[in-house]
């Protein structure tokens, strides 16, 4: 969402907060590209519907969807390092993972190209792909 669109009519907790989503914001386009993933990741899994929020779901969208490489990084010292750049809550890599939503929702910036709408079709194919294959003796 477009930080703009929100000052049409800003809540008194926008006006608070404006500040520190711009920070965030700008925080979100300097990290590293798989941080940026992840949080997408967790965006999509909330946006589908697919609570709560766990390390094996938010990797699952990271590989089926995204096809995002960590590199160095491990899901569980990504999420310790979100969780010390303020995007989810402390401790980062426990499940259930409790990203800080507002963050999510006004400072992630869904993947250029790409449909947070169509890879929620996407992910819900692809889960139930899963659950029969874990279905199956």
């Amino acid at each position: 969402m477009d930080l703009t669109q929100v000052n049409d009519f800003p809540t008194p907790g926008w006006i608070t907060m404006n500040d520190a989503f711009r920070q965030m914001e700008l925080r979100f386009s300097e990290i590293n590209p798989y941080f940026r993933d992840t949080l997408r990741a967790m965006k999509l899994l909330i946006f589908a519907g697919i609570l709560p929020l766990t390390q094996d779901r938010i990797q699952f969208v990271l590989e089926g969807i995204f096809h995002s490489i960590s590199g160095d990084h491990n899901i569980r010292t990504t999420l310790e390092h979100l969780a010390d750049q303020d995007y989810i809550a402390k401790p980062g890599a426990q499940d259930p993972i409790q990203p800080e939503y507002a963050y999510l929702l006004y400072c992630v910036h869904y993947v250029q190209g790409q449909s947070i709408q169509e890879d929620t079709i996407a992910i819900h194919q692809d889960l139930r792909t899963l659950v029969d294959v874990l279905d199956k003796p």
